[in-house]
């Protein structure tokens, strides 16, 4: 008994801290909780619209909101789709009130097929914003409401949604520019990694065998633009149980989605496999995934990771096997250390 009253006197406090939210992210978990509780488990909510002066805020509230609501599980969110948006569009609120009629109401829940409808809207009070959630039935009675207040001064992502500027943004965004400029001042990066090297190889696809070992290799890339580089590794691998060296260089590009930490790439380049049987040729493609981390500004160091798997097809220049194609494959685990200057 002592148990469940602590648990309720907890789920209390959690909910009431909600109920002062002091960030927008705060006040949406807040709603999303509230309109979660209030309405009947497994139903569906359509999140069909916030009302503010800003588009930018409108979009982050509804698709937070949606991804908190979907979170927690206990009803089912939907939200419309552009067409969808399109043909209730003059269903909703014109002004600032979140207030949907009847007729709009069953309309918009027959076309989404939703039990209930969720509304916001802002209202300026002073220097504070007040922010108001409603989720309503299809017959437009009001099912659940929650409301709280905002300080944008208080809160600087609000405050960019807004577009308002206040002390703690400017400086935020003073900060995240000056760091986008020093990174895209980096041009060239010169790295010396280590490697495992598990190594399989097969003749005509049967007979097949592996290998494993250690390798070495020096990387360079210069940066045609922060997200994309061109580049050239120089490796050299060791396979213990078969005594193989196999030497390669090649030709590498390098794509980085969000900017100098995680990439993905591929190279294409010549590899000579050096064994006591003769050297063989051969061309390989290697498809890579790795991370940067701490890239730091130019004339920093940076530490990588990643993993390639090289693919490739040679013809043998051994006495044993004359001109036999020989098709081998081998991923690198690499850990390294580099220089961007």
């Amino acid at each position: 008994m002592k148990k469940k009253l602590f648990f309720a006197f907890f789920g209390l406090f959690i909910f009431s801290a909600f109920l002062n939210a002091q960030s927008l992210d705060e006040a949406i978990i807040g709603a999303a909780l509230k309109i979660s509780r209030d309405l009947p488990a497994n139903t569906t909510a359509a999140i069909i619209n916030f009302r503010s002066d800003s588009e930018k805020l409108n979009d982050y509230v509804v698709n937070e909101l949606y991804g908190a609501i979907l979170r927690n599980r206990s009803i089912v969110p939907v939200k419309p789709d552009p067409v969808q948006l399109q043909s209730i569009r003059g269903d909703l609120p014109s002004d600032m009130t979140d207030t949907v009629g009847r007729e709009s109401a069953q309309r918009i829940g027959r076309l989404l097929g939703a039990q209930y409808l969720v509304t916001g809207s802002t209202e300026r009070v002073g220097s504070e914003y007040k922010i108001n959630f409603n989720a309503i039935d299809t017959n437009a009675e009001l099912k659940s409401r929650y409301s709280v207040t905002l300080n944008p001064q208080n809160d600087s992502q609000f405050a960019l949604l807004l577009g308002i500027k206040t002390e703690s943004n400017s400086a935020a965004a003073s900060t995240k520019t000056q760091k986008r400029k020093q990174q895209e001042e980096i041009k060239n990066w010169v790295s010396f990694n280590a490697a495992f090297v598990p190594f399989f190889d097969t003749y005509y696809f049967s007979d097949i065998h592996n290998s494993f070992g250690i390798g070495v290799s020096i990387s360079y890339e210069y940066m045609l633009n922060p997200k994309i580089s061109l580049g050239a590794n120089i490796y050299l691998n060791y396979m213990f149980f078969s005594c193989y060296l196999i030497f390669g260089i090649d030709a590498a590009f390098r794509f980085y989605p969000w900017g100098k930490t995680f990439f993905i790439g591929t190279a294409l380049g010549l590899c000579d496999e050096v064994s006591d049987s003769g050297d063989d040729f051969g061309v390989g493609i290697i498809p890579e995934i790795g991370w940067k981390i701490d890239v730091g500004e130019k004339g920093g160091g940076f530490i990588q990771t990643g993993i390639t798997v090289t693919y490739m097809s040679q013809v043998t220049m051994s006495q044993e096997w004359d001109s036999l194609w020989v098709y081998l494959w081998y991923p690198r685990i690499y850990f390294g250390i580099g220089y961007a200057f």
